[in-house]
């Protein structure tokens, strides 16, 4: 199971329920961090940690935040290989 949350998500729910259609997705505001939504979905870590790094969350997400660096580049080197389409896109964050 995955728990996250989203900064700055709130504007990026409808395609965040795309990419996962099987997500909780809700709202997850406080009084500091507005449009902040949360992420509960069944599935493996690497898969939904490639989804959010490959359509540009990653700088959203406080679960890659605080991910082990060396071990996430190591991924993002092999993604850069399997889906190069998606290294054209800008981040959202």
């Amino acid at each position: 199971m995955i728990y996250d949350l989203i900064y700055d998500g709130a504007q990026y729910k409808k395609e965040l329920e795309k990419l996962f259609p099987n997500a909780k997705i809700e709202d997850a505001s406080d009084e500091i961090h507005r449009g902040r939504v949360s992420i509960n979905v069944k599935m493996k870590v690497d898969e939904y940690q490639r989804i959010i790094m490959l359509n540009g969350f990653y700088r959203m997400s406080l679960s890659l935040l605080l991910y082990n660096t060396k071990e996430l580049l190591e991924k993002l080197k092999i993604w850069q290989v399997e889906y190069p389409e998606y290294f054209k896109q800008e981040d959202k964050g």
